[in-house]
């Protein structure tokens, strides 16, 4: 009996140990990999979301920052890819022949692709699941080559490359718009859609512009290629359905004789267009019109030529005596917020004037210079505002 009772102590004694041994064993593991997280956390410079702040109009508003140790430009947002072209070596050059694309979730990024041109210009960058579109070209030239990669084959195909036609008839890419296996860009007053599962074009259309007169832009809406032409006195839009081949066409009557058309974009049936009376005013009126019911809506008034889309709204720019003003148009309820540049960034004097919005995200950049101890300062810091926060 006392044998028995010895040898189960000693047992006992053998399991608790072991049990403290493999505890032990545990504990070193996660502690050297919550140090190994710690570390590389560190040196990655995660995503950070800022405190939550208050705008003069009173809502409170979200943002995300990303520090990056390159200056960068052109950001794209998809989901959670953000694509940005980078200044290589800002000690030699200052052009962006950097494609990078940063992952939002695991802090990573890597380079996609290097321009072919020295000094190179990558920019006009878009993305989705499928398909990472972006022009390259010469700096002194523009955007030459339009290159797309398959991000699911990993393949890169050049499918549009322009070529030296003498004195002012170098036809550059002016503009873009991806939608699922869709392409659309703008060359020389031309609009060409390509279908890039089947590479091959599928649609082409002179536009009727004024000599000299660019391309207004054009999106896709609801899965049809959208853009506008100014026909005597009408303004006309005009819907292609790829898959149909079919083309609605609206008209609007023109305000006045002088009156001058600049950006349009359509999202979710409405068609957004900035209007210019020569006579009136230096600056555009920003106007949205339903084609359905025939209604103009005036947004606002002393705007800058362009704007973004994004899901809620329009966002968009006025000139003030102050200087630039942001601004958000919510389509549903007819409600306009002002966005303070101060209440992200104390540093950020001012924005493009163009105002860039994806998705439902309006994109900031602030590059960072001057001397440190070790260096000279070669930062961006990167602003992801949602634009639904604000409503």
């Amino acid at each position: 009996m006392y044998i028995r009772l010895f040898t189960g102590q000693i047992m006992k004694g053998v399991t608790m140990l072991c049990f403290i041994n493999r505890t032990s064993k545990f504990f070193a593991f996660f502690l050297w990999l919550f140090l190994l997280v710690l570390f590389c956390g560190c040196q990655n410079r995660p995503l950070t979301d800022l405190p939550k702040t208050k705008t003069r109009t009173g809502v409170q508003r979200f943002v995300k920052r990303i520090k990056f140790g390159l200056i960068v430009d052109t950001p794209f947002i998809f989901q959670n890819k953000l694509y940005l072209s980078a200044i290589e070596d800002p000690e030699k050059d200052s052009f962006y022949n950097l494609l990078l694309e940063y992952d939002l979730k695991t802090n990573k990024q890597r380079i996609v692709a290097n321009s072919f041109y020295f000094p190179g210009n990558i920019q006009m960058i878009r993305a989705n699941n499928r398909w990472l579109v972006y022009c390259d070209g010469r700096a002194e030239v523009g955007p030459e080559k339009l290159i797309v990669i398959d991000l699911k084959k990993g393949k890169k195909k050049v499918f549009y490359e322009a070529h030296d036609e003498g004195v002012n008839k170098f036809k550059t890419v002016d503009s873009l718009t991806l939608y699922q296996n869709y392409l659309a860009f703008g060359v020389n007053g031309h609009i060409r859609l390509i279908d890039l599962k089947k590479e091959k074009a599928v649609f082409q259309r002179k536009l009727k512009l004024e000599p000299g007169e660019a391309i207004k832009g054009f999106s896709f809406d609801q899965g049809n290629l959208f853009w506008s032409e100014k026909e005597g006195d009408k303004l006309v839009f005009y819907f292609y359905q790829p898959d149909s081949g079919k083309t609605k066409k609206f008209s609007l009557p023109v305000a006045k004789k002088s009156s001058h058309y600049g950006f349009t974009q359509a999202k979710n049936g409405l068609i957004y267009f900035a209007e210019f009376p020569y006579l009136e005013s230096r600056l555009y009126e920003l106007k949205c019109f339903d084609p359905k019911t025939g209604e103009v809506l005036a947004i606002d008034k002393n705007c800058g030529h362009k704007f973004s889309l994004f899901e809620g709204g329009v966002f968009y720019s006025v000139k003030t005596q102050k200087g630039d003003i942001l601004k958000i148009y919510y389509s549903r309820g007819e409600k306009k917020v002002e966005l303070n540049i101060k209440d992200f960034s104390k540093t950020l004097a001012e924005l493009d004037p163009l105002p860039i919005a994806y998705e439902n995200y309006f994109l900031a950049v602030e590059p960072l210079f001057g001397p440190t101890k070790n260096k000279k300062k070669r930062e961006t810091i990167l602003y992801i505002v949602n634009l639904n926060r604000y409503r």
